[in-house]
Formats: structure tokens, C-alpha cells, sequence
């Protein structure tokens, strides 16, 4: 059973309940024996664990990548990235059951299971990027899909259940309270400033950027929610994840792969969360998308749960020289 209701007192609150996760497994801490038994699902060789995959990137010998996708569940073994639909759904691509329409997707981002090795190579996160790309442009084909967010959870505080590296694709019928909430917000800023807010952030507040390439910053959260929330965002103003080209692809996936490194060399090997903010009507032209990286460095109390205003404990701009140390040690 899956259903969606809205909350009737609050517009920022909508509720997707699915007696279907409570079967979820928990690999997130999988003993040492256990992975070299086979037993994630989402390595190479456990392909026959996973629903068939609706998209699949293959490396053609010497002459590049080319994309795929599965009639049947593990026919394709040789695969760099894998997406296919999640075995514990939130959403289902089901016209009988109308409140329940969406996709809930996994994609695998490499065959490598650890993902500190997985994150060395951003050649790795190009290529998830790459059919990240592709299979949320391929979903939106569906005229009764809104939005499609991306999230990853990283660890058992996070919400992690398989430790394997993995981003979750969920595509709506209607746009979630979090995006309306900050469409509404960019637009109003664009009126009165003549300048999206993540761009005069990005010019006015050089003190939180801690890294940069030609294509993408990530810089500490000018207001966080909790201690070290990083954003990252294309320098450029652009609107929509889709518009970025396949070498701006590359330069995000350096740009993730160095921010999560330095959050996990300054605070350890933390749970953390991100998602993409993303828009794909071509008339909200004043939004700027982003990354918003969420490590768990504070357990929230009743005040922060219930108002909406959160503690911190360090000024961001601490925080972003923290994290350039730790970028500028592993140069």
C-alpha cells in the first residue's frame, strides 16, 4: 500500500506512506566476511538481487561508453553504472494506483563497494553523473511527472540501508513543498535585487567558498542547519541540473567528490545526506540549482524540530576554513 497525503495545516509538509519499506534490508554495516561472500546487493555478481535495470552504462572496448538497459534482472554484467527501480518503493509507476504515481529508483554509482575508493577517481562520479543525467531526463518524458529529486544517504544515521555507493532517484506528480518553498523565495529575491540570492551569496561571501573550478564552487551554508552544511552550485547561472554539458559534468563530479572528501577529513568518517535542488521548467529561469550536502554533526532538539530555527555551534565561516585546509592538505 502506498499513499500521499498533505498535511491540511501546514503547505510544507506532504507524506508518502509505504507499508513496502518496512521490508527493507540493512547492509550498512555489513561484516568484512559477509562482503566477501557476495552479499550486497548491489555488487557485481549479485545483479539477480535487483529488479531489471531500467538504464545501464556499458564500456565498449577502447571506443567509449554506450548506454542500455535490462529485459531481465543481471543480463548485463558488465556494467560501470546500473540503475533500476527500488525493490522497497515509495513511488510506483502504476496508473491504478493514482496517488501513488512516481518513480522510486536506485542508481548504482560504480561496481567499486567502498566509497572512499570509489570517490578517488572523479573519473567514478563523472560517469554517475553522466547516467544520473540521462535517466531523469528519460523519466521526465512522462507528462505526469512534475519533479524528480536526487538524494543520497551515506551511513545508519543517514538513513543509509546498503553501504554500496548509491544515489535514490524519486520523481513526483507534484513539485515538493522544500522546491515550491524556494522557487517562490528565488523569485521574490530575483525581483528585488535583479540577482538570484546563491549568486550574490557566491560574490558577496567569497569567505565561505572553499573550493572552486571553472564550472562549480561548493562553499559552507551562509545560514546552516547544522555545523559544516555545505552547498555546491554551477558558477554560472543555470536553472536545471539537465543544462549542464558533459565537461561540466566532469567538474561536478570533482567538485562532490572533493567536498565529501574534505568533510570526511575534518570530521571523520560521518553519516551525512544530499540532495539535488533542481528545477526543469524552462521559466524559472531565475533559480539556481544546487547540491545541499548535509552532515550529521548535531542531533536536532524539540526547538529546531518544531520551529524551524536551528543552533549551531561554529560560524560557517569557520567551517569553510576548516574544510580549504583540508583540501589544500591532500593538494
Amino acid at each position: 500500500m502506498i499513499q500521499i497525503r498533505r498535511c491540511l495545516h501546514n503547505p510544507l509538509r506532504v507524506t508518502l506512506i509505504s507499508t513496502l519499506r518496512k521490508h527493507r534490508p540493512h547492509y550498512t554495516k555489513p561484516r568484512l566476511e559477509e562482503v566477501e561472500k557476495g552479499s550486497c546487493p548491489f555488487c557485481p555478481g549479485n545483479e539477480h538481487l535487483t529488479p531489471p535495470a531500467t538504464l545501464v552504462l556499458l564500456k565498449l572496448n577502447n571506443k567509449g561508453y554506450v548506454f542500455s538497459k535490462e529485459s531481465k534482472s543481471g543480463v548485463l554484467k558488465e556494467w560501470v553504472v546500473r540503475v533500476f527501480p527500488n525493490k522497497y518503493p515509495a513511488l510506483i509507476p502504476n496508473s491504478r494506483l493514482n496517488e501513488a504515481y512516481g518513480y522510486h529508483e536506485v542508481l548504482v554509482e560504480s561496481r567499486i563497494h567502498s566509497e572512499n575508493e570509489y570517490l578517488a577517481s572523479k573519473t567514478n562520479v563523472y560517469l554517475a553523473l553522466k547516467t544520473l543525467k540521462k535517466r531523469v531526463s528519460e523519466i521526465l518524458k512522462d507528462n505526469r511527472i512534475r519533479h524528480v529529486i536526487i538524494i543520497k544517504n551515506k551511513g545508519a544515521m543517514a538513513g543509509a540501508s546498503v553501504s554500496h555507493p548509491h544515489l535514490q532517484i524519486f520523481a513526483n506528480t507534484f513539485i515538493p513543498p522544500e522546491i515550491e518553498a524556494e522557487i517562490s523565495r528565488f523569485e521574490e529575491f530575483f525581483r528585488e535585487n535583479n540577482a538570484c540570492p546563491l549568486c550574490y551569496l557566491a560574490s558577496s561571501k567569497k569567505e565561505l567558498i572553499f573550493f572552486r573550478n571553472n564550472s562549480f564552487l561548493a562553499m559552507a551554508a551562509y545560514a546552516p542547519r547544522v555545523p559544516y552544511e555545505v552547498l555546491i552550485l554551477p558558477v554560472k547561472h543555470q536553472s536545471s541540473f539537465l543544462e549542464t554539458s558533459d565537461n561540466e559534468l566532469r567538474e561536478l563530479g570533482e567538485a562532490l567528490s572533493e567536498a565529501v572528501f574534505a568533510l570526511k577529513k575534518t570530521l571523520g568518517d560521518i553519516s551525512y545526506n544530499f540532495w539535488f535542488h533542481t528545477v526543469y521548467d524552462s521559466s524559472l529561469s531565475f533559480y539556481h540549482w544546487h547540491i545541499e550536502i548535509l552532515p550529521l554533526t548535531t542531533t536536532w532538539g524539540g526547538y529546531e524540530r518544531g520551529s524551524g530555527v536551528y543552533i549551531v555551534d561554529r560560524f560557517p565561516e569557520s567551517a569553510a576554513s576548516e574544510l580549504r585546509k583540508a583540501i589544500s592538505s591532500e593538494t
